[in-house]
């Protein structure tokens, strides 16, 4: 695995590096230095050959282990010992307080909760070992690491299980999630711009890496970056960030208008797209279109694409990648199966047939040069945001 280079002008995350995900700084730990140093390697090295990687990581696994002492002399059970040792490895920074240990906790589920289910991705086989998460973490906190709904109080640094109603239709005024089977987790207030979101289209990511890792770095005040929604790909837990009615910084200048949704995992990987990363992503997006006014029939009906393509703007629920002004983005990528999402979101019905799209078309959320009248040589007009309409030259 390696920080794709098409998309690194506007990655949402601080690039993760090899087999094992090592981060490099970027607002992280520098866990790619500090390997290479553990292992008398080069960082270039760490980076790039897989199993220079790997040793690298069990160095650093090492070094935690070292630094936390045997379990035997914690009077801990093993589980309880491999939740934390996770914890101490998994390289978000420094972000405390209960919330910032809710991140951690979250990367240690999804790696012993992978080891419970086993691993077979991509030609990798890893077997079931049985962890009793019982045994890892403590009851109340176990409810909430596997909770599909939580309540996140950020001025009082508290999380509790959220009972409430859990049809994905936000009914009170008091509520804290617009999606109510989401966990409301807010992102850092300089990397959002409060109101002003007209919420009338769904743009789908990707992460580029982890979920926890994600909600780490989108309390970061100085991550300058955003979405709405991050849904974990194991079972589909949701965690919502941002208020619809809030501008998340996650599409340039079509903040304005979209929700966002984050999928974990990355573009180019064909095995990402488990049925609960879907089915999730699929209820925020039929909730966001009941709630909204959203035209779900508009959806986005196929192919996925590993490079920046342009799609209409009567395309409401669409990808990163779709966007203009994102032309370094293509996320969510080529294996994105947006003919069965079409079904998802639409009650089962297929995407309908019809005449191929037209070549020429023009997204009016962005401003474009266009030419003054049909027989003019030069780009002397601009579209502005808002216009409907340019003449354009083949």
């Amino acid at each position: 695995m390696q920080p794709d280079e098409k998309m690194a002008a506007d990655r949402h995350m601080p690039s993760a590096y090899g087999v094992m995900g090592l981060y490099h700084g970027e607002g992280f730990a520098d866990q790619v230095t500090e390997g290479a140093r553990l292992i008398g390697k080069s960082p270039a090295l760490v980076m790039s050959d897989p199993q220079t990687n790997i040793l690298a990581a069990a160095a650093l696994l090492d070094q935690a282990m070292r630094q936390q002492g045997s379990p035997a002399a914690q009077r801990e059970g093993a589980e309880t010992w491999y939740a934390q040792l996770l914890q101490r490895y998994a390289g978000f920074g420094p972000l405390g307080g209960n919330i910032g240990a809710y991140a951690r906790e979250s990367f240690a589920y999804s790696v012993l909760d992978s080891m419970n289910r086993a691993v077979r991705d991509n030609g990798v086989v890893v077997p079931s070992r049985k962890i009793d998460l019982s045994k890892s973490f403590a009851a109340k906190r176990l409810e909430l690491l596997g909770a599909p709904a939580l309540t996140i109080d950020l001025d009082n640094d508290r999380i509790t299980t959220d009972t409430s109603n859990r049809n994905g239709i936000i009914r009170g005024a008091t509520a804290q999630t617009d999606f109510s089977n989401a966990i409301w987790n807010p992102a850092n207030g300089n990397n959002y711009s409060s109101g002003g979101n007209s919420t009338s289209a769904v743009i789908l990511h990707t992460m580029e890496g982890s979920y926890a890792s994600a909600i780490s770095w989108f309390q970061n005040p100085s991550a300058q970056v955003s979405a709405h929604y991050l849904v974990r790909k194991s079972d589909g837990q949701v965690t919502q960030m941002v208020r619809e009615q809030n501008q998340a910084w996650h599409a340039r200048n079509h903040n304005y208008y979209t929700i966002g949704i984050e999928q974990e995992g990355y573009a180019s990987d064909p095995g990402n797209w488990t049925g609960a990363l879907l089915n999730s992503t699929a209820a925020i997006t039929r909730s966001a279109c009941q709630r909204r006014g959203i035209n779900c029939a508009s959806a986005w009906k196929g192919p996925g694409y590993d490079t920046y393509h342009l799609v209409p703007d009567s395309v409401r629920v669409k990808g990163h990648g779709m966007l203009s002004t994102n032309t370094d983005r293509y996320d969510p990528g080529k294996y994105f199966p947006w003919s069965s999402f079409y079904s998802m979101i639409n009650g089962g019905a297929p995407p309908p047939s019809g005449p191929a799209p037209s070549t020429y078309w023009v997204d009016t959320y962005a401003n474009a040069p266009g030419y003054g009248s049909p027989t003019s040589t030069t780009q002397t007009g601009t579209l502005y945001q808002g216009t409907s309409y340019v003449y354009c030259k083949t």
